[in-house]
Protein backbone atom coordinates (compact mmCIF):
# COMPACT_ATOMS: atom_id res chain seq x y z
CA UNK A 1 0.00 0.00 0.00
CA UNK A 2 1.53 3.26 -1.08
CA UNK A 3 2.30 5.84 2.02
CA UNK A 4 0.90 9.45 1.45
CA UNK A 5 0.53 12.57 3.62
CA UNK A 6 -2.50 13.09 5.54
CA UNK A 7 -3.30 16.38 3.78
CA UNK A 8 -2.94 14.51 0.28
CA UNK A 9 -5.19 12.00 1.01
CA UNK A 10 -7.85 14.33 2.37
CA UNK A 11 -7.72 16.36 -0.81
CA UNK A 12 -7.58 13.43 -2.95
CA UNK A 13 -10.82 12.13 -1.08
CA UNK A 14 -12.77 15.46 -1.28
CA UNK A 15 -11.85 15.80 -5.32
CA UNK A 16 -13.63 12.34 -5.93
CA UNK A 17 -16.47 13.17 -3.76
CA UNK A 18 -17.33 16.09 -5.34
CA UNK A 19 -16.88 14.35 -8.72
CA UNK A 20 -18.87 11.77 -8.14
CA UNK A 21 -21.94 13.17 -6.70
CA UNK A 22 -21.65 15.72 -9.68
CA UNK A 23 -21.48 12.19 -11.79
CA UNK A 24 -18.49 13.03 -13.54
CA UNK A 25 -16.49 10.44 -14.48
CA UNK A 26 -11.83 10.18 -14.15
CA UNK A 27 -11.53 10.59 -18.21
CA UNK A 28 -13.41 13.47 -18.24
CA UNK A 29 -11.89 15.87 -15.46
CA UNK A 30 -8.54 14.87 -16.40
CA UNK A 31 -9.46 15.81 -19.88
CA UNK A 32 -10.74 18.93 -18.76
CA UNK A 33 -7.41 19.67 -17.21
CA UNK A 34 -4.99 18.84 -20.00
CA UNK A 35 -7.27 19.68 -22.78
CA UNK A 36 -6.87 16.40 -24.57
CA UNK A 37 -7.82 12.86 -24.72
CA UNK A 38 -6.60 10.11 -23.31
CA UNK A 39 -5.01 11.48 -20.17
CA UNK A 40 -6.52 10.43 -17.03
CA UNK A 41 -4.89 11.73 -14.35
CA UNK A 42 -7.52 11.82 -11.80
CA UNK A 43 -7.41 7.61 -12.58
CA UNK A 44 -3.74 7.51 -11.75
CA UNK A 45 -4.01 9.89 -8.52
CA UNK A 46 -6.95 7.43 -7.40
CA UNK A 47 -5.37 4.52 -7.81
CA UNK A 48 -1.45 3.56 -5.82
CA UNK A 49 -0.06 5.24 -8.88
CA UNK A 50 0.58 9.07 -8.01
CA UNK A 51 0.26 10.53 -5.28
CA UNK A 52 -2.09 13.38 -5.35
CA UNK A 53 -2.79 16.72 -7.02
CA UNK A 54 -1.19 19.85 -7.41
CA UNK A 55 -2.86 23.72 -7.39
CA UNK A 56 -2.86 23.68 -11.31
CA UNK A 57 -5.01 20.82 -10.96
CA UNK A 58 -7.69 21.80 -8.07
CA UNK A 59 -8.06 25.07 -9.64
CA UNK A 60 -8.77 23.83 -12.99
CA UNK A 61 -11.42 21.33 -10.65
CA UNK A 62 -13.14 24.25 -9.45
CA UNK A 63 -13.92 25.73 -12.40
CA UNK A 64 -14.72 22.58 -13.96
CA UNK A 65 -16.78 21.35 -11.13
CA UNK A 66 -18.69 25.25 -10.85
CA UNK A 67 -19.96 25.11 -14.59
CA UNK A 68 -21.30 21.51 -14.16
CA UNK A 69 -22.72 22.68 -10.74
CA UNK A 70 -24.60 25.34 -11.92
CA UNK A 71 -26.29 23.26 -14.33
CA UNK A 72 -27.69 21.01 -12.29
CA UNK A 73 -31.06 21.80 -10.45
CA UNK A 74 -30.89 23.18 -7.32
CA UNK A 75 -33.38 20.35 -6.09
CA UNK A 76 -30.20 17.97 -6.64
CA UNK A 77 -27.46 20.56 -5.59
CA UNK A 78 -29.18 20.62 -2.37
CA UNK A 79 -29.82 16.38 -2.11
CA UNK A 80 -26.17 15.96 -2.58
CA UNK A 81 -24.80 18.79 -0.54
CA UNK A 82 -23.35 20.55 -3.63
CA UNK A 83 -22.46 24.18 -4.15
CA UNK A 84 -23.45 25.90 -7.38
CA UNK A 85 -19.66 27.33 -7.27
CA UNK A 86 -16.41 26.24 -6.34
CA UNK A 87 -13.27 27.54 -5.04
CA UNK A 88 -9.64 25.92 -5.05
CA UNK A 89 -10.22 26.15 -0.96
CA UNK A 90 -12.93 23.55 -0.57
CA UNK A 91 -11.17 20.86 -1.72
CA UNK A 92 -8.62 21.51 1.59
CA UNK A 93 -9.06 20.70 5.17
CA UNK A 94 -10.93 23.30 7.44
CA UNK A 95 -7.95 22.84 10.20
CA UNK A 96 -4.43 21.85 9.62
CA UNK A 97 -3.68 18.34 9.88
CA UNK A 98 -0.97 16.50 11.14
CA UNK A 99 2.31 15.89 8.12
CA UNK A 100 2.24 12.05 8.71
CA UNK A 101 2.52 9.85 6.10
CA UNK A 102 -0.38 7.26 6.23
CA UNK A 103 -1.53 4.56 4.06
CA UNK A 104 -3.06 5.70 0.74
CA UNK A 105 -7.21 5.37 1.57
CA UNK A 106 -9.76 6.23 -1.22
CA UNK A 107 -13.03 6.37 -0.28
CA UNK A 108 -16.24 4.97 -1.82
CA UNK A 109 -18.98 7.53 -2.68
CA UNK A 110 -22.17 5.71 -3.81
CA UNK A 111 -25.06 7.82 -5.68
CA UNK A 112 -27.27 5.43 -3.84
CA UNK A 113 -27.25 7.43 -0.94
CA UNK A 114 -29.90 9.89 -2.56
CA UNK A 115 -33.49 9.49 -3.76
CA UNK A 116 -32.39 11.29 -7.04
CA UNK A 117 -29.68 8.28 -7.41
CA UNK A 118 -31.81 5.21 -6.49
CA UNK A 119 -34.34 6.75 -9.40
CA UNK A 120 -31.17 7.05 -11.42
CA UNK A 121 -30.15 3.80 -10.72
CA UNK A 122 -33.54 2.02 -11.08
CA UNK A 123 -33.51 3.80 -14.36
CA UNK A 124 -30.48 1.93 -15.91
CA UNK A 125 -30.85 -1.25 -14.74
CA UNK A 126 -34.56 -0.88 -16.15
CA UNK A 127 -35.71 -2.53 -13.05
CA UNK A 128 -39.31 -3.97 -12.85
CA UNK A 129 -40.84 -2.44 -10.08
CA UNK A 130 -41.01 0.78 -12.18
CA UNK A 131 -42.36 -0.53 -14.87
CA UNK A 132 -45.61 0.03 -13.78
CA UNK A 133 -47.40 3.00 -12.45
CA UNK A 134 -46.53 3.57 -8.33
CA UNK A 135 -47.26 6.26 -5.97
CA UNK A 136 -44.52 8.29 -4.22
CA UNK A 137 -45.28 5.76 -1.15
CA UNK A 138 -44.82 2.84 -3.14
CA UNK A 139 -41.55 3.67 -4.62
CA UNK A 140 -40.08 5.21 -1.15
CA UNK A 141 -40.77 2.19 0.13
CA UNK A 142 -39.47 0.14 -2.55
CA UNK A 143 -36.24 2.24 -2.80
CA UNK A 144 -36.09 1.87 1.12
CA UNK A 145 -36.36 -1.68 0.99
CA UNK A 146 -33.96 -1.96 -2.22
CA UNK A 147 -31.47 0.82 -0.66
CA UNK A 148 -31.65 -0.10 2.79
CA UNK A 149 -32.63 3.78 3.73
CA UNK A 150 -35.41 5.73 5.74
CA UNK A 151 -36.31 8.42 3.04
CA UNK A 152 -39.64 9.99 3.30
CA UNK A 153 -41.99 10.46 0.46
CA UNK A 154 -41.24 14.06 0.78
CA UNK A 155 -37.76 13.62 -0.12
CA UNK A 156 -38.91 11.80 -3.15
CA UNK A 157 -41.39 14.13 -4.42
CA UNK A 158 -38.75 16.60 -5.57
CA UNK A 159 -36.39 13.59 -6.88
CA UNK A 160 -39.70 11.96 -9.27
CA UNK A 161 -40.33 15.90 -10.55
CA UNK A 162 -36.74 15.90 -10.68
CA UNK A 163 -36.77 12.61 -12.88
CA UNK A 164 -39.54 13.40 -14.41
CA UNK A 165 -37.59 16.62 -15.97
CA UNK A 166 -34.89 15.24 -17.41
CA UNK A 167 -37.13 12.17 -18.87
CA UNK A 168 -36.43 9.35 -16.99
CA UNK A 169 -39.74 9.25 -15.19
CA UNK A 170 -42.86 9.75 -16.68
CA UNK A 171 -46.08 11.36 -14.45
CA UNK A 172 -49.52 9.53 -14.80
CA UNK A 173 -51.45 12.82 -15.18
CA UNK A 174 -50.54 16.80 -14.53
CA UNK A 175 -51.63 16.35 -10.96
CA UNK A 176 -51.00 12.50 -10.13
CA UNK A 177 -49.01 11.26 -7.59
CA UNK A 178 -47.76 8.14 -9.83
CA UNK A 179 -45.02 7.60 -11.89
CA UNK A 180 -43.38 5.33 -14.18
CA UNK A 181 -40.16 4.66 -15.79
CA UNK A 182 -40.34 5.85 -19.19
CA UNK A 183 -40.03 3.79 -22.03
Amino acid sequence: MAKIKAIDNFIINSVKEIREKLEIGQEELSEQVYGSEGSNLVGAVESEKSIGYNDHHLNAFAKYFSAVASSIDEYIRQERGLKEKYEITDFYPENPMDDALIDKKINKVSLDSYPSGALKLLAKEKDEFTSFWRSIKEITDYCNSRFNKKWTSNEFSGALAYAEKIGLFAREGENSPRYKLTE
